[in-house]
């Protein structure tokens, strides 16, 4: 396995939040991971024959949050700050301490701080190594759709937070099938945390938006489903032209707790990892690796981050470096734990090289 050069400053920490206020350098080197798949299972090859579930698929995070383009476009006017004091307690806790004028002002810092996770396209994500996302498509909320400042679209949800928009996510996604054939993407379809007056797409919204992004490839992709995923071997996907599986909502085994991943340091993550067992994956289509810290869950840290520092000193950004020292090493040497017939998904905030390396290494030794 290539080993990821890493590089953490030692720091300091603020004694009322633990937040960490010195500056931090965490740097991977990583192969070229845009044709992962092909490499490691070439068609007409044994490891081709395998089951697709044998894979680890590394994942990006709430992928749809990499932009602040329409966040900053719904700022024009108060509707967005109004929204999310509503119906976001963190965000709600922020703005209670100042006047309206004042949250209007570092509203952006807020937003940042709070729902950006991604640094980069979903091109370069996907170029990176990514295989495996979760999107949260939904229009905009009930108070600030009527007026459409922005096109009235499916977005990427965080809460009320309009990310990425979703015909955009399907035709990068698309575009990049029809360049590297031998790779396969899984999209998981969710609305956790998104308030109900952010409406949700109707069935043949889905389909309509789907269908459109695959006429593109004139036949060459189509959707598989997760019974196809969980079913079918790698080959048999390429065959069918099965590269881009979508689904609903999943009974997935996820580490994932609100209070495990409301860290700062990362140890209540590697907790959850600890107590992972065949027996607890049993019974579940596949299992979510979350290795991203949620602090936002902390009112007082992103208060902290939004306040006392500034816009490049997010609490999701500091946590990204402390976490994946320790989560991914884990990964590394303890996953062989995991059930070896069961699909793996890793999922990292600001994903990068070396979340994708630690998959693809895994997916190399499991397919052999």
């Amino acid at each position: 396995m290539s080993q990821t050069p890493e590089i953490i400053l030692e720091i300091s920490r603020d004694r009322n939040t633990d937040t960490p206020l010195g500056d931090q350098v965490w740097v991977t080197v990583t192969p070229n991971h845009l044709g992962w798949m092909g490499q490691l299972a070439p068609p007409g090859s044994p490891q081709a024959s395998k089951p697709f579930s044998k894979l680890f698929l590394p994942a990006a995070h709430d992928v749809g949050m990499n932009s602040m383009q329409w966040s900053d476009a719904l700022l024009q006017s108060s509707a967005l700050v109004e929204v999310l004091s509503r119906v976001d307690p963190v965000f709600a806790k922020i703005a209670n301490m100042m006047t309206h004028e004042a949250v209007l002002a570092i509203a952006p810092n807020i937003i940042r701080g709070l729902a950006i996770t991604q640094k980069d396209t979903l091109p370069t994500i996907l170029g990176i190594g990514a295989r495996y996302f979760e999107f949260r498509p939904a229009y905009l909320h009930s108070a600030i759709r009527p007026g459409h400042p922005i096109p009235d679209e499916l977005y990427f949800s965080h809460s009320a937070i309009p990310g990425m928009q979703y015909d955009e996510f399907l035709h990068d996604t698309v575009e990049f099938l029809m360049h590297n054939p031998e790779e396969i993407v899984v999209v998981q379809l969710r609305w956790d945390g998104v308030p109900a007056e952010c409406a949700r797409p109707t069935d043949e919204d889905m389909a309509n938006y789907l269908n459109t992004a695959l006429a593109a490839s004139n036949g060459s992709i189509v959707a598989g489903s997760q019974e196809d995923m969980l079913r079918s071997s790698i080959s048999e996907l390429r065959d069918q032209h099965k590269r881009l599986i979508v689904f609903v909502n999943s009974d997935s085994f996820s580490t994932y707790t609100d209070a495990g991943n409301a860290t700062l340091n990362g140890d209540s993550i590697i907790a959850e990892f600890n107590n992972l067992t065949p027996d607890k994956q049993a019974g579940k289509p596949f299992t979510n690796l979350q290795c991203q810290a949620t602090a936002t869950n902390i009112p007082e840290v992103v208060a902290y981050s939004v306040l006392a520092a500034n816009a490049s000193s997010s609490c999701l950004l500091a946590t990204k470096p402390i976490c994946d020292s320790k989560t991914l090493p884990w990964i590394q040497s303890e996953a062989g734990r995991l059930d070896s017939n069961q699909l793996v998904v890793v999922m990292n905030d600001f994903f990068d090289g070396a979340t994708a390396d630690v998959c693809i290494e895994w997916s190399r030794k499991r397919l052999e």
